[in-house]
Parts: structure tokens; C-alpha cells; sequence
């Protein structure tokens, strides 16, 4: 079970990640449908109610359970408030606990963490998706990140080929 600020948090990482899907929250035997497209949330539907009604709902949430499938489509509903204000209505009063929960502490552009889960994706294998989104997560800066997935690695050779792969996508190692 997630708490609300997980849950949010949940929502942060769709947006800020340019997904497109389905969000279910389930609350107290009660289902939300948030979706979005291409990071931008295009309809949310809970407890009988869509829109800001149910936005207003959601805020709520006390504890959930979130699953999230991946391309689903949704009718855009016009009564929604843009992205930006819906993430910063549910982030209200929410302080400190929201950032020490985060999906991204990292202020980097999207294409360079891709580059850098790239380069580190090469060298652990597929596994270091997960690995490399749970490190995210508990990173406070770019060199922070990068340190904390070179400690990782189980050789030597694998940080300097992890080295070697971010030089060739044109980011120094530090």
C-alpha cells in the first residue's frame, strides 16, 4: 500500500516520463482511472465522479494500491485543468514529505538521464532498468546518481566501460 504522498509520487513519475496509460488507484474498494498522454493527464474518473469532482476525491486518498498499463487510451476531458495545475493542486500542503518522496530529486533533462540509463543498461543488462530508476529515486544531484550506479558494478572493467559508454554519449564521466 502506497500513501498519498507514494501515490502522488506515482503520478509525478508518469508525467515527468512522457507516458501514455492507464492509472488505477484502488482506495477503499473504490477504483480512480487517471490517464495521460504523453505526460499530460487527459481524464480521471473516481468514485462516481470525473474532473475536478473527482480530483477533489482523489486528494482524499489516504492509502492505495497503484497499477499503471502501459498505451491505453482515454477521451480527453476539457474540464481538467491543465497538467502543471493538477500536479500542483494534488502537491498542496504536502511539503517536505513530497520531495523526500519524489519520483525525480535529479534536476537533469529527460534525454540525458535516458543517456546515462543507457550507458548503464549496456553494462549491467536488463536488469539495471530497475536498478537504475530504484537509484533515481534516491539520488539528490546528477554526480550523486552517477557515483551511486558506478558502486554498483561488480569489476572494475565494468565502470570503465560504463565510463566508456558515457563518453560516447558525449557525457563526461566525473
Amino acid at each position: 500500500m502506497l500513501d498519498f504522498s507514494e501515490t502522488v509520487a506515482e503520478i509525478d513519475k508518469l508525467v515527468k516520463t512522457k507516458q501514455s496509460g492507464a492509472l488505477f488507484i484502488v482506495s477503499n474498494n473504490r477504483l480512480a482511472r487517471m490517464y495521460v498522454r504523453s505526460g499530460e493527464i487527459s481524464s480521471l474518473a473516481y468514485n462516481r465522479k470525473t474532473g475536478i469532482e473527482a480530483l477533489t476525491e482523489l486528494k482524499q486518498v489516504i492509502q492505495a494500491k497503484v497499477g499503471y498499463h502501459n498505451g491505453q487510451n482515454a477521451p480527453i476531458d476539457e474540464s481538467l485543468p491543465d497538467t502543471d495545475s493538477i500536479m500542483t493542486f494534488l502537491r498542496e500542503g504536502m511539503g517536505d514529505l513530497f520531495l523526500k518522496r519524489s519520483y525525480f530529486k535529479v534536476d537533469a533533462p529527460q534525454e540525458l538521464l535516458d543517456k546515462i540509463k543507457g550507458a548503464y543498461v549496456a553494462v549491467i543488462g536488463p536488469i539495471g532498468e530497475v536498478l537504475f530508476e530504484d537509484s533515481l529515486k534516491e539520488s539528490k544531484d546528477l554526480p550523486f546518481l552517477v557515483t551511486s550506479l558506478r558502486r554498483q558494478m561488480e569489476t572494475d572493467a565494468d565502470v570503465s566501460e560504463f565510463n566508456r559508454n558515457l563518453e560516447l554519449a558525449d557525457i563526461w564521466p566525473e
